[in-house]
């Protein structure tokens, strides 16, 4: 199913009950129910921005470039005015309390929700390098972009745990806690996967064509395959295969660069957006396997 909107889209997100997608615009954010229908008349929200991350609990922030919205789902919006003067990336905690938040300007801040739904800044630090993504573990926020570094950082004031050297910029980080894997999205249109807790990366995958840099990755509900956005196309990574050019698997549903692309927590879907103003929505048990995904 896909649906061309008018604004120019910039992400998309399932909420993590995978009833909603939320697809972001440069002007503002609509909330379509799952699965998308074209009837269907999505929620709108006028804020628009660059990303968005859902929490658990289905509140919903929304990055602009100097300001984070919240929408907590009933009309109630809190604004975040963010030390960040151009935000890349932002996410949520895995218990919805706080945000972490980084950009161009080589900031990360980590945002605290109050009891009464306001926030307040946590910490904050300078890096070396411009932020382009970050992923919770646990109580630490993994950090990659234009610094030849993945790295490792305690949320509770931002000192660094560890780091590991890359060979280039990565784009973005994705993380299978189930099966505590990670996977960077590189620049030159590499992926990496490796072990989440060690960052030992033991598998490569790159497709023999220059498709364009990782803009976007999502791990299955499983941890068993990557769905990554690859220039125009979409490709699905079987993470355990021994060759991985044998368990790619493309799409070419965009006529530009895919943005975003993301899986809900059931398995059922994948959902992708694009510079076209395309939003996709794909059932997996459509998807042109070998075997069946799940």
């Amino acid at each position: 199913m896909r649906i061309r909107l008018p604004d120019a889209v910039t992400d998309c997100a399932f909420s993590s009950d995978s009833a909603n997608l939320a697809v972001l615009t440069e002007n503002r954010t609509l909330i379509f129910p799952t699965p998308l229908r074209a009837s269907a008349e999505p929620k709108q929200l006028d804020r628009g921005g660059v990303k968005l991350s859902w929490a658990p609990n289905n509140y919903l922030a929304i990055a602009a470039k100097d300001v984070v919205y919240v929408s907590d789902g009933d009309g109630r919006m809190t604004e975040i005015r963010s030390i960040q003067k151009e935000i890349k990336t932002i996410a949520w905690s895995r218990d919805g309390r706080h945000i972490a938040v980084g950009g161009d300007d080589r900031h990360i801040a980590i945002w605290s929700r109050t009891d009464n739904a306001s926030f307040t800044l946590r910490t904050y630090r300078e890096l070396p390098y411009s932020i382009r993504a970050i992923v919770w573990k646990d109580d630490n926020v993994i950090v990659g972009g234009l610094g030849f570094a993945l790295e490792e950082y305690s949320a509770q004031n931002l000192e660094l745990v560890r780091a590991h050297q890359v060979h280039t910029w990565i784009y973005a980080i994705a993380v299978s806690l189930e099966q505590q894997r990670i996977a960077l999205g590189m620049v030159d249109g590499s992926v990496r996967v490796g072990n989440l807790n060690s960052f030992q990366f033991t598998k490569r995958f790159k497709s023999p064509y220059r498709e364009g840099s990782i803009h976007s990755m999502a791990f299955s509900p499983d941890g068993a395959y990557l769905l990554c956005a690859i220039g125009m196309s979409i490709r699905i990574f079987n993470v355990k295969a021994k060759m991985p050019y044998a368990a790619m698997h493309k799409f070419l549903i965009h006529t530009d660069t895919v943005r975003a692309v993301d899986w809900s927590s059931d398995k059922r879907l994948i959902a992708s957006v694009g510079a076209d103003n395309l939003v996709w929505s794909i059932w997996t048990s459509r998807v042109p396997l070998q075997k069946p995904l799940f």
